[in-house]
Formats: C-alpha cells, sequence, structure tokens
C-alpha cells in the first residue's frame, strides 16, 4: 500500500513521488516514478474544464437569440484554438443545400469556401463517417481536421480546426470531438429551426387572416374540429364549443360529409363549398389529408376564400356563353385547322357553317378546305397557305362548295399560331361569304364602264375641280378643247387658261355654292389656243364636307362661244338701233351749237362791216364759238364711244358715267316733247361689268319711258332717275307718270318680242335685251307699278 505522497520532481522528462511504503516493522521510504498518471490526469482535467466550457456555451446557445450566436461562437473557438494551440478553428452549418460559415475564429470564412471545399464535406458526409478526420483540402497549406454533426442520417454541421506540420493536432478522443461539434451544432441549429418555424407561422397567420383563411384540424378519436383563429374570425365563430359545420351551406353538407367519410380508408380529398357567416355565403376550398394511426388519427386540411375566383368563373362562363353565342349566330364562319405534318385539317367550326355552306362540322372535322375550293381557285388556295407558312397571317378570296353543290365566295381572314419554338400548331380563320358583295362589284365594275364610256364619248365637256382651279378630271372633249389631250390627270390648271380677271370672277361664282343649294349655272371665259375669247356655259354642282367647306366642283357644259358673239352682236346692233332711234334728237343736239356758232359768226361780220367790232366782243363771242364747239365734240365722241363693241371681260367702273351718259343722250330730246326730268344721285360705289351696257340699259328705260308719256298725252310729264345703295347692291330706278303698266301684262313684259307699241313703232327686244344685259352682269331688272306710273329697277352688286 502506498503511503501518504511527500515530495514531486521532474528530472529529465520524469516526474517521480516520493513516497512511504508500510513494511513489517515500521514506513520505508520509496521514490516512485508517477509520470504517466500524472499527464492523463492533467488530460482529464483539461478535458473536464473543456466540456464544461462547450456545455456552459451550449446552454447560453440555448437559451440567447440568433443576434448573440456569433459572439458566443467566437469567443468559444477563439478558447478553444488557444486550449489546443490550433491555427484556427470554424463551424460550417447546413442551409438551403449550401455549408455557410456560422463562425470561424482565425481564419476567413470567405477563404475557407472557395476551391469547392463545400463539395467535399458533402462527399465525406455520404460515406457516413464519424468522429474527426483529416479532410484533403488544396487550397489550404495547412492540415485540416473536421468533425461532422448529422441528424437523422443528415450532415447538418462541421466543426472545422487545423494545425501545422510542427504543430500537430492534439489526438483528444474521438467521442470527445464529436461531443464538442454537437454542443455547438445542436443549439444554434435548434434555435434557427424555431426562428425558421415563428418565421413561417407568422407569415402563415398573416396570409390567413388577409385571406380570411385558415387550417382545421379534425381529431378523430374525440370527435372534435380545432379551426385557425383567423378562419374562426372569418367565419364569425366565437366559442370554442360552435360547431362550424352549421356554417356549411346545406346544399353542400351532405357531400362535404361523405368527403369526411372517405377518410376512414387514409385517403385525404378536395372539395369546393360554401361556408356562410352573417347571413352572407362565400366560397371555400378545403384540401385535406390524414395523418397518424389509431387515437393519434387526425385529419388535417385547409380552407382557402375562393369567393374571388368563383365570381371570375361566373363571368367567365357567362362571357363564354356569349361568346359561342355569338360565334354560333355570326353569318362568318369561325374555324381553327390543325398543323399535322406539313397539312391543315379541320379541327372546329362554328355553327354557322350549317347556315351558310350547309355542312355540319361531323362532315367536315378532319378534312382539309381543299377538298371543297372550287377547281379553279385552287391554286390561288394553295398560294395562300405557302404565304400562310411563311408571313404568319393572310387575307384571300375563293369560292367553296356547300353541300347542295353550289359555290359561294368567302372572304378568308387566317393566323396562323406556333409554339414556343416557331413550329406552326394551328391556325385560327374566319370564313365571310361575299358572293352578294362580289356581284354588286362586279356590277358596279360593269356601271362605271359604261359610265366612263358615256363620259368620254360624250360632246359635253366634264370635269371635276378644286377650290383652287386645279382640275381634278376632265373627260376627253375638254382635253380636245384644251389641246392638253396626253397630259396626266391632275396636273392642269383653268388659271394656265384664263386671265386674272376671269379666274377671279371664276372664284367668285364658287363663293355662292352652299351645301342646301350646291347647283349654279356660270357663263365661264377662256383664253383657248386659236380663239380670242371662247365662252362655256356651265352647270356646276359643288361637292361639301361635314363642317360645309367646299371640297371640289363638278361641272358640265358646252361650248357656248357662237351664242356669246350673236348675243353681243344683237347688243351691238340693238345699240345702233337705239342711236338710229334717237338720231333726230342726236341731230337736234348738234344743230343747236352749230345755230349758236353761225348766229355769232354773222354778228361778228356784221360788226366787222361797220368797224364796231371792240376786242371784248371779239373774244366773248370765240370762246362762245369755242363753247359751242366742244358741246358738239362731247355729243359725237359719247356716240363714237357708246356704237363701239364691248370688252370681253367685265371691269370696275363708277356707275355714274353710265348714267349721265345715257342722260346726255336721252334727255336733249325730251324738251321737244314738253318733258320734264329730275336726277338723283347719292355717293355711289363701284360695280364690276360693262359700263355701255349699262348705259344701255338705262337709254332704253328712259326711251321707253318717253314713249309711254308721249302715248298717254300726260299734262306734265315727268321722267325721275334715282340712284343709290340697298345693301349690298346698288340700286337705279327710271320712274314716269304715265299711268302704269297694266297688271296682266307685268309677267310678259320682259319676253322676247313682246311690246304694247302699235304695229311698226317697236320690235320688242328692249326690254328682253335689258334684262339679259343685266343677268349677264350678275344683277338684275325688274318693273313694278307706283303711284303715278311704271318703275323699272336696276340692281347690280357692289363690288367689295
Amino acid at each position: 500500500m502506498h503511503g501518504i505522497l511527500a515530495s514531486r520532481a521532474r528530472v529529465a522528462g520524469k516526474q517521480d513521488v516520493l513516497g512511504l511504503v508500510a513494511i513489517a516493522d515500521g514506513y520505508r521510504p520509496q521514490l516512485l516514478d508517477a509520470f504517466d498518471q500524472t499527464q492523463r490526469l492533467s488530460d482529464l482535467e483539461g478535458m473536464l474544464q473543456l466540456l464544461s466550457r462547450v456545455a456552459d456555451v451550449a446552454i447560453r446557445l440555448r437559451g440567447s437569440g440568433m443576434d448573440v450566436h456569433p459572439q458566443l461562437l467566437e469567443e468559444f473557438l477563439g478558447a478553444l484554438t488557444a486550449r489546443l494551440d490550433l491555427s484556427w478553428s470554424a463551424l460550417l452549418l447546413e442551409r438551403d443545400g449550401h455549408w455557410v460559415s456560422a463562425q470561424a475564429f482565425g481564419i476567413a470564412p470567405a477563404l475557407l469556401l472557395e476551391g469547392g471545399f463545400g463539395r467535399q464535406l458533402d462527399e465525406y458526409a455520404e460515406r457516413g463517417l464519424g468522429g474527426m478526420q483529416k479532410l484533403p483540402v488544396a487550397h489550404l497549406s495547412e492540415p485540416v481536421w473536421g468533425v461532422p454533426y448529422q441528424e437523422q442520417g443528415r450532415c447538418l454541421a462541421w466543426l472545422l480546426c487545423a494545425g501545422t506540420p510542427s504543430r500537430p493536432l492534439p489526438g483528444l478522443p474521438q467521442s470527445l470531438w464529436s461531443q464538442l461539434c454537437a454542443s455547438l451544432a445542436a443549439p444554434v441549429l435548434h434555435r434557427r429551426r424555431e426562428d425558421d418555424a415563428q418565421r413561417t407561422a407568422a407569415r402563415h397567420e398573416v396570409l390567413q387572416r388577409v385571406f380570411g383563411s385558415g387550417w382545421l384540424e379534425y381529431q378523430t378519436h374525440a370527435g372534435r374540429w380545432v379551426l385557425a383563429p383567423a378562419l374562426r374570425e372569418a367565419l364569425g365563430l366565437c366559442g370554442a364549443d360552435c360547431d362550424w359545420l352549421e356554417c356549411i351551406h346545406p346544399a353542400d353538407r351532405d357531400a362535404f360529409l361523405a368527403h369526411l367519410g372517405d377518410t376512414d380508408g387514409g385517403k385525404g380529398f378536395s372539395t369546393a363549398l360554401r361556408l356562410c357567416a352573417g347571413g352572407e355565403c362565400r366560397w371555400f376550398r378545403i384540401d385535406a389529408e390524414v395523418q397518424g394511426h389509431g387515437e393519434a388519427r387526425r385529419i388535417l386540411g385547409f380552407a382557402l376564400d375562393i369567393q374571388h375566383v368563383k365570381e371570375q368563373e361566373a363571368l367567365a362562363s357567362s362571357a363564354h356563353a356569349r361568346f359561342e353565342s355569338l360565334i354560333d349566330s355570326a353569318p362568318a364562319i369561325i374555324y381553327v385547322q390543325r398543323y399535322r405534318q406539313g397539312g391543315l385539317s379541320l379541327e372546329f367550326s362554328s355553327a354557322s357553317l350549317a347556315s351558310v355552306l350547309g355542312w355540319t362540322h361531323e362532315q367536315v372535322h378532319g378534312q382539309s378546305l381543299l377538298a371543297f375550293v372550287h377547281p379553279e381557285d385552287r391554286e390561288v388556295f394553295k398560294c395562300g397557305i405557302q404565304c400562310l407558312l411563311r408571313e404568319g397571317k393572310i387575307s384571300h378570296h375563293y369560292r367553296l362548295r356547300d353541300s347542295q353543290g353550289a359555290y359561294h365566295w368567302m372572304l378568308d381572314e387566317v393566323t396562323l399560331l406556333r409554339d414556343d419554338l416557331g413550329v406552326p400548331v394551328e391556325t385560327v380563320g374566319i370564313l365571310l361569304d361575299v358572293s352578294e358583295n362580289r356581284q354588286t362589284v362586279e356590277l358596279l365594275r360593269n356601271s362605271e364602264e359604261r359610265y366612263r364610256a358615256l363620259v368620254e364619248d360624250s360632246p359635253a365637256m366634264i370635269c371635276r375641280y378644286s377650290p383652287d382651279l386645279r382640275l381634278l378630271y376632265a373627260n376627253r372633249p375638254l382635253l380636245d378643247y384644251l389641246q392638253r389631250v396626253d397630259a396626266p390627270p391632275g396636273s392642269l390648271d383653268l388659271r394656265d387658261f384664263m386671265t386674272p380677271e376671269q379666274a377671279e370672277a371664276l372664284q367668285a361664282s364658287m363663293a355662292i355654292l352652299s351645301p342646301q343649294e350646291p347647283m349654279a349655272m356660270q357663263e365661264v371665259c377662256m383664253q383657248l389656243p386659236g380663239y380670242d375669247n371662247a365662252w362655256w356655259l356651265w352647270a356646276v354642282r359643288g361637292s361639301f364636307d361635314e363642317q360645309g367647306r367646299l371640297l371640289e366642283v363638278q361641272a358640265v357644259g358646252r361650248d357656248d362661244t357662237e351664242l356669246h358673239k350673236s348675243r353681243q352682236l344683237l347688243y351691238q346692233s340693238a345699240k345702233m338701233a337705239t342711236l338710229g332711234e334717237m338720231a333726230t334728237g342726236i341731230a337736234h343736239e348738234i344743230s343747236q351749237p352749230l345755230n349758236v356758232m353761225r348766229i355769232a359768226l354773222s354778228n361778228l361780220i356784221r360788226r366787222h362791216e361797220d368797224t364796231r367790232l371792240t376786242e371784248d366782243y371779239l373774244g366773248d363771242k370765240l370762246a362762245r364759238l369755242d363753247e359751242q364747239v366742244q358741246r358738239a365734240t362731247r355729243i359725237v365722241d359719247h356716240m363714237r364711244v357708246f356704237g363701239r363693241r364691248s370688252e370681253a371681260d367685265s371691269q370696275s367702273f363708277q356707275p355714274d358715267r353710265a348714267i349721265d351718259g345715257a342722260l346726255s343722250l336721252v334727255c336733249p330730246g325730251l324738251a321737244g316733247h314738253g318733258i320734264q326730268w329730275t336726277c338723283q344721285l347719292d355717293e355711289l360705289p363701284q360695280v364690276s361689268g360693262h359700263p355701255d351696257r349699262l348705259e344701255q340699259v338705262l337709254i332704253n328705260l328712259l326711251v321707253n319711258a318717253r314713249d309711254a308719256l308721249v302715248s298717254a298725252h300726260v299734262a306734265a310729264p315727268l321722267i325721275s332717275i334715282r340712284a343709290g345703295v340697298r345693301g349690298d347692291q346698288l340700286l337705279i330706278e327710271v320712274e314716269d307718270n304715265a299711268g302704269g303698266v297694266p297688271e296682266a301684262l307685268l309677267e310678259r313684259i320682259f319676253e322676247p318680242f313682246f311690246t304694247t307699241k302699235p304695229v311698226g313703232q317697236g320690235t320688242g327686244l328692249g326690254l328682253s335685251l335689258s334684262y339679259g344685259i343685266m343677268q349677264q352682269m350678275g344683277g338684275g331688272l325688274s318693273v313694278d307699278n307706283r303711284r303715278n306710273g311704271a318703275c323699272f329697277s336696276v340692281l347690280l352688286p357692289v363690288r367689295g
């Protein structure tokens, strides 16, 4: 038996113990070698301290949050590295199929996980090895050892550490290494799972509350239902004992109980039913599974609010029904062709196929449309299919055979559908029967050809032109007149064949056209090759847009040049006849200054013979002679101007010139008949037309008034001339007091060859020509009876 430890000494790597050894008569001192026992005690003490430290860390890890774990792990790994004299140490955890660093001491986590190290750890884990293992790590210089931590056959963590060739890893027991790794990894993983579960539960709770849904559980041994709080709240269930089955709509309750009975065989179910709360029913979808056996058997499920889905389904079903009804009732045939091995076959056709072509879907299903296409249109159909496969969309016409053997012209609008790889899958098309339209188009084409031939062969000039006088269309007779037969359409302008005044007059005549009165007659003066002036009479019609703006003018006309020239000659002849009729008065007007001059000369000769001629007397007589010569000259000049032929173009002039001219020719002859005359002229604006023709009209009116007064033998004959402005027109009135025109003759007064004068004293053309002259100038001539006689009114538009 050993005695009391007396002393301890270390010599040359040995540790000796001095002790007392009992003998028969006492104790004997003895020096014993206790190095191995001391070393084991020291190692055991270190392991106990390490285990105590890791147990403390494990307790703290379990009781703290994830935010504190990195600090606790770093403290322990630092202590472990120092205690075992390691280069570094680290704890790796598995997360979502990847290895991540929970904490490392003495090495950067990024350096540790590079070089495919994670795949090597997975390979070692698959071998199912336990305890400390040396790991081949190519990208690190030190030898690396690792201890895996496994749960249910899965490696979830590694405790890694490294020494150096000069400082190898201490040989702790394998069980101790496994305990160290488990003490660190298990609480961290446990806390992580708890946090994940809490976050998942929180998310589920939020989702259930937001969607008004939740889980439900049926404990079969107790016959008791347990519902999620969110679901209970959605159903308005207050107490824990409320039976939620009462919330199921009666029409759905039996079906649900039947599904519930089917779970006896361990089979889950999925169903949709209506749950009612507060008088309102909402659709829910319930999916359930069977868990456990015997008394632990239970049914777990989830109730999802699908009210919105059901409402959308109802809307979609209604829209689908309307769409099907629309398709079936539409006059067009909607069809689908399936693309198989380069060919197309009918897969679907709307019910309108029967009403349009007389075929049923069963009769044409699986066939190609080509079988029903008219033989003459098959090449067109084939080309259309090739174009469809290239471009993906076509529109073409062809004839299809109906069930009676007749053919219909069809408009086919087709679109090609492809899959994700661009391979053709099917075509969707619409067939519209356009047989009537084709017939109508054919009739219109024939009608248009006849109309074109009629227009082109017509002797009348037919054209369309824009408000700025550009010719939009002209038939051949008009182009012949213009000598522009080869001119391209739309290249001609009427202004190239008119003077500026003529073009302005034509545009002014267009201004009177309106949507209410779009038609008018116009006389157009043109400057054509080979003509001094050409006059065309056009019947025009304006085309207007919705805002009433003039778009174009359509005109049909004839060459009125010869008639216009004849009219001019007639006007000229009438003027000359007027001059001839007034020759006596004019001769009297000229003879008066001649008599004055003759008497003045006789007085001068007598004075000269009596030697009583003085300079004052001579000057006075010479001035009188000059005045009479000028008077005769004015009469002769005005007769020469009045007798001249009118200009072709109208011009602006002062109307008082024409009034003065007419008075100068007619009024001197009135005195011989004892007729008085008055003239009242306001300030007159300019008018447009021919001043000599206005003068001719006034002369005719004055002469007629004179003749009426002479025939009526009026005691105090009087002619009144008045001129002024009424609105936008010039008004000239010639009134006499001869008693007026009989009412029965007023309507015929302007007819050609109609006269109230005795035979041989009138031709009946004066008033008719005057009426025509005023119409040509854009004005008018009218007559009405006033208090003492007839009043003729001349109207002319005032020049703007």
